[in-house]
């Protein structure tokens, strides 16, 4: 309502809390803000939405922020009809707002006469005063947070450290910190001294209040990503997904943390919650094609990522990869060479989609085709880092065992995080029966054994 672009974080930032709020309630299904932010701006009814989106109801809302006060007015619209169900305004001090985020989520969920558990009620009820600057300041490093840019990602740090400069406390903050570091690290390589800043800060987090689910879920992917313990991982994300349950990104991670410990089946349902809870997230989608894949259901794998493809379009090269791994699962070359090229021109020489093509190459018989992306590939690799468990395949399919027990040894001494797939991999079960396979295994100590 204020018609200030400069406000702009702080209205977005009520939103997301909001998003946040409702999440923590089991008995509702909350659309992740990722897909509801692509309506922003839409001109599109909100049947269409509601439609688009696979929701029965729609909350639409608005801020207004002078100094210290704030007011939110948040309707409730039946999606199908578009009729108003129900109204309310709250004005409240700066100072209590997070209180009023939690008041006005109880209120929605008494609105629709829907089961608030007893914890679920301990935790939205748990809201102390905030500092108005402390909190403003935590709001604008969320804004720059979410651009996912480098420099988005170091103003956010910047502003998440002043808001703890005055109140060192303040929980959020140190959560929004820790996303900071967990992003800034792994697009620039996960460097060890940003890994550790994003540890001190999640673990604070937690110190100061056990009840964020997205803390757990960020302490998970490191520990499955960088510390290469799924059963870790795993107990973080249940507990991510306990305090959450609406979480997308913690459905996702935990989809991955399953299929690293061989529990197919289950990391598929995983990634499908996430879809369907973020069902406009381009990632998640894509991961979906990949978790069919694993899962050896290579025909849903394909239907996933082409329809990811026609959701988004090619602007991601790692459709085609999905959709020309699982064609040489099936033994179609042709159509998986053809996919796995275009990707290759999209993603401009990936090396896993490359390593991929000299796979089929390998598997349908043109030996010379396939030593020839083994070439470029190592030529790649004097300019920059090429992981040795992605050439391993091809050797398989080329009938060297020998020079794959190489790659995948050198890949264990660099702890290479693609060792995690090893144990499910359909491309390496022409080494599953050897000793020398089973002694690695044995080595990277999964923690399940998958039945494949």
């Amino acid at each position: 309502l204020m018609g200030d672009p400069e406000q702009e974080y702080f209205v977005d930032g009520m939103h997301e809390a909001l998003i946040t709020r409702l999440s923590r309630i089991g008995a509702l299904k909350i659309i992740s803000r990722t897909s509801v932010m692509r309506y922003k701006e839409t001109t599109k009814s909100l049947p269409e939405i509601a439609r688009e989106l696979g929701v029965d109801a729609i909350i639409e809302g608005s801020v207004f922020h002078t100094g210290d006060q704030v007011r939110i007015t948040a309707q409730l619209i039946h999606g199908t009809t578009d009729e108003h169900l129900w109204v309310e305004s709250y004005d409240r001090d700066l100072r209590d707002v997070l209180a009023l985020q939690s008041e006005v989520a109880r209120a929605i969920a008494r609105e629709i006469k829907i089961t608030v558990t007893p914890e679920e009620e301990a935790r939205l009820t748990r809201a102390r005063p905030v500092d108005p600057e402390v909190y403003e300041l935590y709001l604008k490093g969320r804004h720059h947070l979410n651009k996912v840019t480098e420099d988005g990602l170091k103003k956010s740090i910047e502003y998440f450290n002043q808001a703890l400069e005055k109140d060192s406390d303040f929980a959020l903050a140190y959560l929004g910190l820790a996303e900071s570091y967990l992003s800034t690290g792994f697009r620039g390589g996960s460097s060890g001294e940003i890994l550790s800043r994003f540890r001190a800060s999640a673990l604070k987090a937690i110190e100061l209040d056990d009840t964020f689910g997205e803390t757990h879920r960020l302490l998970g992917m490191v520990k499955l990503y960088q510390d290469q313990d799924p059963s870790g991982a795993e107990i973080e994300l249940k507990r991510a997904l306990e305090l959450n349950p609406n979480s997308a990104s913690a459905h996702d991670v935990y989809s991955n943390v399953l299929v690293t410990m061989g529990q197919l089946d289950e990391a598929v349902v995983e990634q499908e919650r996430a879809i369907k809870l973020d069902p406009l997230s381009h990632y998640f989608n894509c991961n979906g094609g990949f978790s069919y894949y694993f899962a050896r259901r290579y025909d849903q794998a394909i239907e996933q990522a082409q329809k990811t493809t026609e959701l988004f379009g090619p602007a991601c090269a790692y459709e085609g990869l999905a959709i020309g791994m699982a064609y040489n699962q099936k033994g179609v070359y042709g159509n998986a060479i053809a996919e796995l090229e275009k990707s290759r021109a999209l993603s401009r020489n990936n090396t896993r989609i490359m390593a991929e093509i000299g796979y089929a190459y390998a598997l349908s018989g043109q030996a010379n085709k396939a030593y020839k992306i083994v070439e470029e590939l190592k030529e790649l690799a004097t300019r920059k880092f090429l992981a040795p468990y992605l050439m391993a395949p091809i050797y398989i399919a080329l009938g060297d065992k020998d020079e794959a027990f190489r790659l995948l040894e050198k890949a264990y001494e660099q702890r290479s995080i693609w060792l995690l797939w090893a144990n499910i991999d359909p491309r390496v079960d022409p080494l599953r029966d050897d000793p020398r396979f089973q002694d690695l295994l044995r080595r990277i100590a999964f923690p399940k054994k998958p039945s494949l």
